[in-house]
């Protein structure tokens, strides 16, 4: 039998009223029935009262309610059940109307609104247990429990991620993990990290979601996109004549091979540094025998016995986000990088910032092929503490086709194009860059620069300078001028040129200063002796054309002297406007100290403010 537990007690539901002095019914009393804390007899104070009936009918019942001569309350003179719907005052009167009772809360408690309470969406709130409430602990134990639920989710969003192509750097235990893990497409998420070895991120894809600052804490490059990888097939079987499109070699080739071609023994580019080499990447369209075909003609003529490297192309293609790099290493002169990009063909650099605090290099592009861009932000300073200033924005190092849009600065060069003794050192080619190229000028230098192993190769925009050397570089619709720091350097200097045959058209060039005090003019080729001098070795012509030269503080707008060079050169310095602000302006100067007169000087259609005289000494024939 089941456990009994009695907790009704039998009584009668309607009550017997009695005299407050002697245990007399109040017979033909009085009851009233009113608000809370009020007189009932009042009737603004009295409150609705019900008959309850047997089959749980209520039926509203006049006041007063009248007690019978045996003490019972009664309705149409029948013994009834008599119940409001709320607490309430109470007053009892007997037959004379003489007040023996009242209570002013006859009922504290109302069960029926109790029991709505407890049964409501907040009726928790309403039982308490130690300091809290029900409701409270139900809502904790429910906060807990979809805690646990959105770890679950997390986990199960992670895996799925983990499954995917797309790795991001929260979902491993270090950055160095989701670095080197292989994915296609990784997601750098924003936040502040510290590292202390290079991030070498194997993916096709790099970007960011929101600001990563990466604290770095020794000499390294911080972010590294590709590897360098290249191994010697062989070498050239005779002799490749420029403009080829096939070779001979006793090694073995596969279609679609990217290969290098590297005069490395003795087939320095330019003797100013000997570790420019002769050389250009190549992709092999077929084979036959021993005969190799290219995809394109070559750009030079290579001796037989020259190397033939494969380059294995990086699998990164894309590159975008925003990063802030900070070096805390005080050797800047290591040449490392913020971002070092290695052996990328056909890749795209897209809405992409670098901060780099600290660096030789914010960006270098080593050995890359057909790498374009838009709107990049890329900068590159000392932070103040550090012993000497930054050298570029970005170093284009070994490259062809590298396309750049948008802001650069540095300490130093903004961007330049060099290379180094490593990997394959070819010849920088077909570069083309557009934009804001800036320099603080700690450096002393310009802030657009051309090394000696740079050709076909091209700015245009806003600059602080150009510092032209190499072959066949061109200057075009730009303004440029230099720093008020940097105020007495030329605009445009020649340095480490492979030729003079150099486009500088279209463009307003000035200085505030005055080059002349270090015996240099505001375009000036040959003013040092690594500019035009015995390493010029090949034919040209420097065409400085339809130019708006401003030389208000200077004494020479255009200097040119050769040094050494045995080329035959023409300079095509034709409708030029020359304007300063004094009659003792050499508007242009050109001179021999050693080597080769040049063989002509255009001067046609030149305008030069009214004082101002060219001096054209070192050349065999004048046309103007």
């Amino acid at each position: 039998m089941s456990e009994i537990i009695p907790n009704v007690v039998v009584s009668m539901p309607s009550q017997l009223f009695t005299m407050a002095r002697s245990f007399k019914a109040a017979s033909n009393g009085r009851i009233y029935i009113g608000k809370i804390d009020t007189d009932p007899t009042i009737p603004e104070n009295q409150i609705q009262v019900y008959v309850e009936r047997e089959n749980g009918d209520l039926v509203p019942a006049p006041q007063p309610i009248i007690i019978n001569t045996a003490g019972f309350p009664v309705y149409n003179g029948q013994i009834a059940k008599f119940v409001t719907i709320q607490g309430h005052s109470m007053a009892i009167y007997d037959g004379h109307g003489v007040q023996h009772f009242y209570f002013s809360n006859i009922l504290k408690y109302d069960p029926d609104r109790l029991r709505a309470a407890l049964l409501s969406d907040d009726g928790a709130n309403n039982i308490h247990w130690g300091d809290d409430s029900i409701g409270s602990v139900i809502d904790q134990l429910n906060l807990k429990t979809e805690s646990l639920n959105d770890v679950n989710l997390e986990l199960d969003g992670r895996l799925s991620r983990l499954d995917s192509e797309i790795a991001y750097s929260s979902d491993f235990k270090s950055l160095h993990e989701w670095a080197s893990i292989d994915k296609k497409h990784k997601i750098l998420v924003g936040g502040e990290y510290e590292i202390n070895e290079t991030l070498i991120i194997k993916c096709e894809s790099l970007s960011t979601n929101g600001t990563v600052v990466l604290n770095v804490n020794s000499d390294i490059n911080a972010i590294q996109l590709g590897q360098e990888s290249l191994s010697l097939l062989g070498t050239l079987k005779n002799n490749l004549p420029k403009s080829a499109i096939s070779f001979e070699s006793y090694s073995s080739f596969s279609d679609g091979d990217t290969i290098a071609i590297l005069d490395m023994d003795n087939g320095s580019y330019h003797k100013s540094r000997d570790y420019y080499k002769k050389g250009e990447f190549f992709t092999v369209r077929k084979t036959n025998g021993d005969t190799v075909f290219l995809s394109n003609p070559s750009n030079d003529d290579y001796r037989s016995g020259c190397h033939i490297y494969k380059i294995n192309v990086s699998n990164f293609k894309k590159l975008s986000g925003n990063f802030i790099i900070n070096n805390k290493s005080d050797n800047i002169e290591t040449r490392n990088a913020a971002f070092l990009i290695i052996q990328a063909f056909n890749a795209k650099l897209s809405n992409l910032k670098i901060d780099a605090t600290g660096y030789s290099s914010a960006l270098i592009l080593k050995n890359c092929k057909y790498v374009d861009s838009v709107n990049l932000s890329i900068s590159n300073r000392s932070d103040g503490f550090q012993l000497s200033e930054t050298d570029y924005a970005v170093s284009i190092s070994n490259c062809e086709y590298v396309n750049l849009n948008g802001f650069f600065l540095s300490d130093r060069h903004a961007v330049a194009h060099g290379g180094s003794g490593h990997g394959a050192p070819i010849v920088n080619r077909f570069c083309n860059h557009s934009g804001t190229f800036a320099t603080s000028g700690l450096g002393l230098v310009q802030a657009a620069d051309f090394h000696a192993n740079t050709e076909n190769c091209s700015f245009s925009g806003y600059m602080n300078g150009v510092s032209l050397g190499g072959h066949n570089n061109s200057i075009t619709r730009s303004v440029i001028d230099m720093p008020n720091n940097l105020r007495d350097l030329p605009a445009i200097t020649g340095a480490e040129m492979k030729s003079i045959n150099h486009d500088i058209s279209f463009n307003t060039i000035a200085t505030n200063g005055n080059p002349d005090s270090i015996y240099r003019g505001v375009i000036d080729f040959g003013g040092n002796s690594h500019s035009y001098n015995e390493y010029s070795d090949r034919n040209g012509m420097l065409k400085i054309n339809n130019n708006y030269i401003y030389c208000f503080n200077a004494k020479t707008g255009v200097r040119i002297i050769n040094r050494g060079s045995q080329a035959t050169t023409v300079l095509n310095l034709s409708n030029n406007f020359i304007i300063n602000d004094s009659n003792s302006v050499t508007s242009i100067r050109v001179e021999v100290a050693t080597g080769a007169n040049f063989r002509a000087a255009v001067i046609t259609g030149c305008v030069f403010t009214p004082g101002t005289k060219p001096d054209i000494s070192g050349c065999d024939e004048i046309i103007n």
